[in-house]
């Protein structure tokens, strides 16, 4: 046996009153929740590791973690167990949805080949109740085939420093945008635009800056093709306002088959 074994979890959670996924000193993180609902389990102090760290706000769908914890205790237990200790610890808003057994090796950040985002927009004259920390609500009907159009200037290789945040820290601002799609559908409480994102990589608040200059196009306010003169233009501040935090969900990692 082992004297320890790697797991790979999946959860799901509301952002809503996290700062983020990152342990912080001075605020509440996703990961603090789950390391401590570990420990309650365990007995082990332990160091998870996500596949992306989301900001205070963002929510998940199918977060990607990693740790390690000591003998080799059946997956299902595992997950089955921190549920437990989540809602024992009043963590009603995460989540342990799949839990595995990984190789030793296998790493939820760096193994990543390519990650996945939702972006969630309701559009609707009144604002929502049930949804209101869900979704962006955007009060005037907007063009989606504008849209669209401007967002298909995104797909491949580019420079993306025109959509991060002046604090990120990547060493490059160079990603691959493998696939953007916008889909509208009615819903009881209005229309919901959904925009779906795909790339190897994604900076900080990329996806958020992008969905704000997107909605400019959509309302009308700028043409489909300064889209394309702000990617060219490698400055944050020809890039439209960063979209809120609420609308943003973190929806899946991809990792290469297991050899």
């Amino acid at each position: 046996m082992p004297d320890s074994t790697r797991y790979h979890l999946v959860l799901e959670y509301d952002g809503t009153r996290f700062c983020g996924w990152q342990s912080q000193s001075n605020a509440l993180s996703v990961q603090d929740t789950l390391e401590e609902a570990i420990f309650r389990y365990s007995r082990a102090r332990v160091r998870t590791v996500a596949a992306g760290r989301t900001d205070t706000g963002v929510h998940a769908l199918a977060q990607q973690i990693h740790f390690d914890l000591p003998g080799q205790p059946a997956a299902q237990e595992v997950r089955d167990a921190l549920n437990y200790y989540l809602r024992a610890g009043q963590s009603h808003d995460i989540t342990v949805t799949q839990a595995a057994i990984a190789h030793s090796e296998f790493h939820a950040r760096f193994d990543a080949v390519r990650r996945h985002y939702l972006y969630r927009l309701l559009v609707h004259p009144t604002p929502p109740a049930l949804d209101r920390k869900r979704v962006l609500w955007v009060r005037h009907p907007i063009n989606l085939p504008a849209m669209e159009q401007a967002a298909s200037c995104l797909l491949g290789k580019h420079d993306f420093s025109a959509f991060r945040a002046a604090s990120c820290q990547a060493k490059t601002s160079i990603r691959t945008m493998e696939s953007l799609t916008l889909t509208q559908q009615t819903t009881a409480t209005g229309d919901e635009v959904h925009l779906r994102f795909t790339a190897d990589g994604f900076l900080q608040n990329q996806i958020r800056i992008i969905v704000g200059s997107l909605l400019m196009i959509g309302l009308e306010r700028w043409q489909p093709e300064r889209l394309e003169q702000i990617l060219q233009s490698a400055r944050r501040s020809e890039a439209g306002p960063t979209a809120a935090a609420q609308g943003l969900y973190f929806a899946g990692a991809d990792y290469p088959p297991v050899p």
